[in-house]
């Protein structure tokens, strides 16, 4: 009888520990990914990424730190989801122009699912950003932003 219990806290004691392995592999499948880009960033932790840097950090101070130690161009993670952060502005300049059309779907923030806010490009995702891109683009030509420049730039 005794061994019949001792062998069944076993397996239960074995399957916790196989939840828990699972549970880990799961929330730290995605944190070689900059690894094997062969970009650099702060080492991420399970379940939180690197946003639990954010409870002791102003944001901006953080971001600064982030650039001084890892460069121009490092990963982080916000729990288990990748993001890159880029602050050259060649390369920021040539993804905001010449790639632009590849970003159509960005992170919502909070309020858009609100009817009127879901309008704005910046949140607008997939055929509606494309249809809202393709009617706002003529508005902002160089020539125009020229015009526009001395109204306010000053």
């Amino acid at each position: 009888m005794i061994d019949l219990i001792t062998t069944t806290m076993s397996l239960n004691f074995l399957s916790d520990q196989s939840l828990a392995y699972g549970l880990i592999m799961y929330f730290t499948r995605n944190f070689d990914y900059f690894t094997k880009q062969g970009i650099t960033g702060p080492k991420p932790i399970p379940l939180l990424g690197n946003s639990w840097e954010q409870l002791f950090f102003n944001r901006d101070d953080l971001e600064i730190r982030r650039l001084k130690k890892y460069g121009k161009i490092f990963g982080v993670f916000e729990g288990n989801r990748t993001l890159l952060q880029v602050a050259d502005p060649a390369i920021i300049k040539h993804i905001l122009v010449k790639d632009f059309h590849l970003f159509t779907d960005r992170p919502l923030p909070t309020n858009a699912r609100h009817p009127i806010a879901s309008e704005n490009l910046s949140i607008a995702g997939g055929h509606q950003w494309r249809r809202m891109r393709s009617t706002v683009s003529p508005m902002f030509t160089s020539g125009r932003m020229r015009r526009t420049y001395p109204l306010i730039g000053h």
